[in-house]
């Protein structure tokens, strides 16, 4: 039975990129594959070209990340049976709607972004801003974004991926994705009649000669082919194989060609490509599914038959061979001792070969180590390393620390010592630009029979703590010693002052240290809080929009008064000494006095939200700590300028930070261990 010809579209991808110095914009592309067969053949390949335009901060990186969030993203679930192009495009960009929403909400700058991903014949395509993306067919020139159609114009939100324009595609198309520059706009015409005719060598050729020529040149696309692959799967070969092997037996000879084309009778002696289509969107991230009519072209093209191959002929002698050789070992024949001199030969080019190959294998994995099971994983590390250590030249630390701490975590499931040698680079990267102290927690106390802790406060040489059933308990010489309970459950907040104050949800809890007696009451106005702080016996709560003040909550059961209203929605932690300061989801401080805005300053970092700032009437600086990251910084209180930090990694999960007066650390850890840092 013959073998079945099938035909497979594979695109060829290359970036043509000519860049100039221009203050305040950068653009690039990128070209990425799958890392194993099951991404190359359920995702593909992903194309991504950008530009920023960015005025006093200095956003070049800004493409550089999104096209390392896009691989991440898109190429996230690529070993999962289920996996589909499809859906995972579709992923991506909400990925990265997500991350840039900050980004056009604290940041002034024009984006412009295209995506296409292509896996088989299917490619699907979304654009930020005006991307071109041309199509050339059948030696027609085809604008994809409007002549079909796909976007909606009057529903696309300018600062999301909305929309997702897929379709097919065919052998012979090429595909041109690029930036609308201005050398390349004013050339459109002549551009697209080259695009047209030539392949992409050629095409790159050119432009490569206008750059050389042309005083200011600019481009940034990408060109890609699609050239369809013939092929014999490997299934068919066995039915042709047993054939041929019964052939041999019986005439000892290989079958005359006469024979080969006798056994292909009855096959079509044409096989056309029937025609494709591009087909109008079947998605649509946001808006939902858009509609357009298809265009449609043909590819008619004869096939050549099948042919046999010297292998499959050389691996039926072989088969003939074995069987004549182990009836030698039996009966003696004189047919098969001719067999075997006349293959004496083979049997040492053969055995020559295994011999070599063994070497080979050999040699590779003495010289190169086994294969690393983390190979795409230190692959896209080595990436995100490249665009650290850029962002860090550059002096973007936000960029360097929000893309270095992802990759590291990332980084944690990598058994390889190539693993290991990346995650030790950015990690030395990130301490050095961090100003990581090599001073590490010390286990201060611990007791087996006490658990549950949720917050602890350094005060009058004592440690004070309360656990999620309304315990207090006073630590001092390590040793634990439980004063007595509150009514308030599971506590938010634990503030120090003549007596302790408990705060969970919208109770407070009084607790004199003294006589362990408690006074409870209810705070109007504290749901939806997002922090709180005491200074002087005074609260200060952070909310949505507005920070209220309690008076003397100590001492008596106070009502809540406006502080100032002017807060951004960001904000999410303050601190008193004084001054105000508040901490921003962006990672500003802003400094406010009696209610009004008087400065603020960027700590160049991205905040988790369980990130708080700390500080004190005589502390001389602002403490920057992280329950997630595992980390303290300190800043200079006035200035913003990074001090030094601490890791908190030995401590495993961390429950609650606090600074003492004396500038001491203390961090409580989910397992109930105090520790310190002094």
């Amino acid at each position: 039975m013959a073998a079945v010809t099938t035909i497979s579209t594979k695109p060829t991808a290359k970036e043509i990129t000519h860049k100039i110095d221009e203050a305040g914009t950068h653009f690039d592309g990128f070209i990425y594959e799958g890392a194993n067969l099951q991404e190359k053949n359920s995702l593909g390949s992903l194309y991504v070209i950008g530009q920023v335009k960015y005025g006093d901060e200095d956003l070049a990186y800004l493409v550089n990340l999104i096209s390392s969030l896009a691989k991440r993203e898109y190429y996230t679930d690529g070993m999962a049976q289920s996996v589909n192009a499809k859906s995972s495009f579709e992923n991506t960009l909400k990925k990265l709607n997500e991350v840039l929403e900050d980004f056009f909400k604290n940041k002034q700058f024009k984006l412009t972004i295209g995506l296409a991903a292509i896996a088989g014949e299917n490619i699907y395509i979304s654009r930020l801003g005006n991307v071109k993306f041309s199509l050339a067919r059948d030696n027609n020139y085809i604008d994809v974004i409007n002549n079909i159609g796909l976007f909606n114009r009057d529903h696309i939100e300018e600062k999301e991926f909305s929309n997702v324009i897929s379709g097919k595609l065919q052998p012979q198309d090429k595909l041109f994705m690029y930036l609308p520059l201005r050398p390349m706009v004013s050339r459109e015409k002549s551009l697209r009649e080259l695009f047209k005719k030539e392949d992409q060598a050629t095409f790159a050729g050119k432009i490569d000669a206008l750059s050389k020529t042309t005083a200011n040149f600019a481009c940034c696309g990408i060109h890609i082919e699609m050239n369809h692959v013939k092929e014999i799967p490997v299934a068919a070969r066995p039915s042709y194989y047993t054939t041929m092997a019964v052939n041999l037996e019986e005439s000892e000879k290989p079958a005359p060609k006469s024979h080969a084309k006798s056994s292909r009778a009855g096959e079509s002696s044409k096989a056309k490509h029937s025609s494709a289509t591009i087909a109008p969107a079947t998605l649509a991230s946001v808006d939902g599914v858009e509609q357009s009519t298809p265009i449609t072209a043909s590819l008619d093209e004869e096939l050549p038959q099948p042919r046999i191959i010297s292998a499959d002929m050389s691996l039926a002698r072989r088969k003939n061979f074995v069987s004549k050789l182990t009836g030698s070992f039996w009966g003696s024949s004189r047919r098969s001792s001719r067999l075997v001199a006349k293959h004496a030969k083979n049997i040492k080019l053969w055995t020559g070969l295994a011999i070599g190959v063994a070497v080979l294998v050999a040699g590779y994995f003495i010289f190169f180590g086994t294969p690393s099971p983390d190979k795409a994983l230190i692959k896209q590390a080595k990436a995100d390393m490249k665009i650290v250590q850029d962002d860090i030249a550059k002096g973007d630390y936000r960029g360097a620390r929000t893309l270095g701490y992802s990759s590291l975590a990332g980084l944690t499931t990598g058994t390889s010592q190539q693993a290991q040698a990346i995650r030790d680079e950015l990690a030395s990267a990130l301490s050095a630009i961090d100003k990581t102290s090599d001073k590490k927690p010390a286990l201060l106390a611990e007791d087996a029979s006490v658990t549950n802790l949720l917050k602890i406060l350094p005060a009058d040489g004592i440690i004070y703590a309360t656990n999620t059933d309304g315990g207090v308990f006073a630590i001092a010489d390590g040793v634990f010693k439980k004063m007595g309970d509150v009514a308030t459950k599971n506590s938010q907040y634990l503030f120090d002052g003549v007596k302790l104050a408990v705060v969970a949800d919208n109770a407070l809890a009084i607790f004199n240290k003294l006589n362990a007696k408690t006074d409870s009451y209810t705070l109007d106005g504290f749901e939806g809080t997002k922090d709180a702080t005491l200074y002087e016996g005074n609260m200060y709560v952070l909310g949505a929009g507005a920070i209220t003040k309690y008076a003397d909550i100590i001492t008596s059961e106070a009502k809540p008064v406006n502080w100032t209203k002017d807060v951004p929605a960001t904000a999410q932690s303050i601190t008193v000494d004084g001054n105000l300061y508040l901490l921003t989801s962006d990672g500003k401080v802003e400094t406010y006095f009696k209610g009004a805005k008087q400065s603020e300053y960027d700590l160049a970092l991205t905040p988790s939200s369980d990130a708080r700032i700390f500080t004190a009437k005589d502390l001389p600086f602002l403490y920057y700590t992280d329950r997630t990251a595992r980390k303290v910084m300190v800043f200079d209180k006035a200035s913003g300028a990074l001090m030094t930090s601490y890791s908190l990694d030995n401590v495993g999960t961390v429950s609650d930070i606090t600074i003492a007066k004396d500038q001491s650390i203390y961090i409580l850890s989910s397992d109930s261990k105090v520790w310190v840092i002094r």
